[in-house]
């Protein structure tokens, strides 16, 4: 890519005065734009002025520097724009009435009565608006409830089990004879 560096060149000692020497050179780290300003009679960055961009008091040496500072600062915009709101997931609801989610931040919801969360990391807001993690989802709390009664009850009567055989084996043994 081709760049201008100007240089300040003072003509005599006497003369306040400013102009430009183009050398046009191929470098790969960016220098700062700038451009030699009549009224202040010395050569500037354009950073110096950069609230002058895109109005009538843009010096159009300056042109290629204001572009490409527009298109940082909307790139920027877009990369921390924030997302909008999921919908609820079935047979839950979001905890809160935004319509717009931050950068980075999380979205909460809960479950009806008798669902639970399938996830329990929460969605987060990501870069360019897009979600990071799993969508919420809610399913029937109902078979994992009937899953936890039957493991429970399992255990019970092995245990029950275990005891009346534990008994029966010492009721056995007080016995003579047998």
């Amino acid at each position: 890519m081709h760049h201008t560096q100007s240089l300040n060149v003072q003509l005599n000692s006497n003369v306040n005065s400013c102009f430009i020497i183009e050398i046009y050179y191929i470098r790969f780290s960016e220098s700062p734009a700038q451009f030699c300003d009549i009224v202040y009679r010395r050569c500037r960055r354009c950073d110096d002025v950069r609230g002058d961009c895109f109005t009538h008091q843009q010096t159009f040496n300056c042109t290629g520097y204001c572009y490409e500072t527009r298109y940082k600062e909307e790139f920027e915009k877009l990369r921390v724009a924030g997302c909008e709101i999921l919908p609820p997931p079935n047979n839950g609801h979001l905890k809160d009435n935004r319509t717009h989610v931050p950068f980075n931040d999380t979205l909460k919801f809960t479950c009806s009565d008798g669902y639970a969360p399938l996830y329990i990391d929460p969605v987060r807001c990501g870069e360019f608006s897009i979600w990071n993690g799993p969508p919420p989802k809610c399913e029937s709390s109902t078979n994992a409830t009937l899953t936890a009664l039957t493991i429970t009850c399992v255990v019970c009567l092995v245990l029950s089990l275990l005891g009346n055989i534990f008994l029966l084996n010492s009721r056995i043994r007080r016995w003579p004879g047998i």
